[in-house]
């Protein structure tokens, strides 16, 4: 197996995805979920989750925050996707 395989998937995947289709956002919210639910897994039964750097990253870049926009995480954790849209 290929070291960072999900990742590297997923990344191919989203590559062609219009951002302004509804149905094709639904699929990179499914991608994204299926990758969430794998780093769970890999976890173990430690009952905590940390978003790798990378994943942090890449979701900012696929987000593009802009200056004046709103951002959400709902779920923010150690708010790293919110220091990342900020610093973006």
């Amino acid at each position: 197996m290929r070291p960072n395989a999900d990742l590297h998937d997923a990344v191919n995947k989203t590559a062609g995805i219009r951002f302004t289709s509804s149905d094709e956002l639904h699929t990179l919210s499914a991608l994204y979920e299926s990758m969430l639910c794998a780093m769970r897994d890999a976890a173990g039964d430690s009952d905590e989750f940390y978003t790798s750097r990378a994943v942090v990253r890449f979701m900012a870049t696929v987000t593009n925050p802009r200056l004046g926009e709103t951002v959400l995480d709902p779920a923010s954790g150690t708010g790293g996707f919110l220091v990342k849209a900020f610093n973006f």
